[in-house]
């Protein structure tokens, strides 16, 4: 069953063509919802396939795909086009016919850009999170450093550069660092 199109009826009682992508204990299967493929996901799956070239001037930034274009199988009329995040569970008596087949390396694929798709979901909610409690560790005029070594983990899981957390290392600009050295002045305002 893993790795066949079907034509299910969904929770909300649409029917839609979705790609089996595993079973659960349960006896559901899980399945990716298919759309009718557009010029950008022919060109994203032609882009993959050609060998990179240098770096272009002026390029503007790739987003990352959340589509897989899988072509025309037998038994599709159009070009087609998996959205790995929009998955249905489906009990197995509301699969309404099966349409097509695919291969076990485009399945595998799927899954894969499904798990690593929501495991960088998962890192930004945590990212978010973290940021949140930085903040107010700041006001409250608390040690956040574990905080901020997450948060440096969190980016580099991420694939962003090293943001340089240095302001560690420049004086005063951490809220939990008072000055020692020398006098301190304070300014009452006035003339």
């Amino acid at each position: 069953m893993i790795g066949k199109i079907y034509l299910v009826k969904t929770s909300e009682d649409k029917v839609v063509p979705a790609l089996c992508i595993s079973i659960q204990k349960s006896g559901n299967l899980l399945a990716a919802q298919i759309r009718t493929a557009n010029k950008q996901d022919a060109m994203a799956a032609q882009m993959k396939e050609e060998p990179t070239r240098k770096k272009q001037k002026n390029k503007t930034p790739v987003k990352k795909p959340n589509t897989i274009y899988i072509g025309k199988p037998n038994g599709l009329r159009d070009p087609s086009a998996v959205m790995v995040l929009k998955v249905h569970q489906v009990e197995p008596n509301n699969v309404i016919k099966e349409l097509a087949h695919l291969s076990d390396d485009m399945v595998q694929s799927v899954i894969q850009l499904r798990k690593q798709l929501l495991t960088h979901q998962r890192l930004h909610e945590e990212m978010h999170i973290v940021k949140r409690k930085i903040e107010l560790a700041k006001f409250n005029n608390e040690n956040y450093t574990p905080l901020e070594i997450r948060l440096d983990h969190i980016l580099k899981e991420l694939g962003y550069g090293y943001g340089g957390r240095n302001k560690r290392e420049k004086g005063y600009l951490n809220y939990r660092e008072v000055p020692t050295n020398g006098i301190v002045k304070i300014y009452l305002g006035g003339r």
